[in-house]
């Protein structure tokens, strides 16, 4: 009597994903790149507002997302979102509802001279953080503690005019 197979693997009970091959199914979290693509048009829309011309590259290889032009400077941005508040053991409650952003890549993470600002955005509060990368440099995890008044990214909460004069 043959065995039936579980789907996702082979008859020696490997996952079929450890040869390289593709598992029938859904993606875990469809919604991730509609968010993702929502918050670059919620970054543009509101950089436009704010008298920046916007550029977005057309190849999804790019490592930054969006670049702003203002007279001669060319910002690059890497927008990023966080839609639920986490609950981590480390962190203290007092510090409120802590929001993280993954800011690495699949080739290795940002690195210097590849983009100039993160733009993180809080979806339930409605809240922008325009950070310099040159400020955090090549973090793989940024925690946002939007309730906290002395976090070290609260100085960049709303921060747009860092990008005025960036890209110089």
């Amino acid at each position: 009597m043959e065995k039936r197979v579980k789907q996702g693997y082979y008859k020696s009970g490997k996952r079929a994903e450890a040869k390289g091959r593709r598992i029938r199914g859904k993606p875990k979290r469809p919604w991730r790149e509609r968010q993702g693509e929502w918050t670059e048009l919620r970054f543009m829309s509101e950089a436009v507002r704010r008298g920046f011309t916007v550029l977005r590259p057309w190849n999804r290889s790019s490592v930054y997302d969006v670049v702003l032009e203002q007279g001669r400077r060319f910002p690059r941005v890497q927008v990023k979102s966080a839609g639920l508040a986490r609950k981590l053991k480390w962190a203290r409650p007092e510090r409120g509802a802590i929001y993280v952003f993954n800011t690495r890549r699949h080739e290795g993470g940002y690195r210097k001279g590849n983009i100039d600002f993160y733009a993180l955005y809080i979806v339930p509060r409605d809240v922008w953080y325009i950070v310099p990368y040159a400020d955090i440099g090549a973090v793989q995890i940024l925690c946002v503690f939007p309730d906290s008044r002395k976090h070290r990214l609260e100085r960049y909460r709303g921060a747009w005019e860092l990008l005025y004069g960036a890209g110089e």
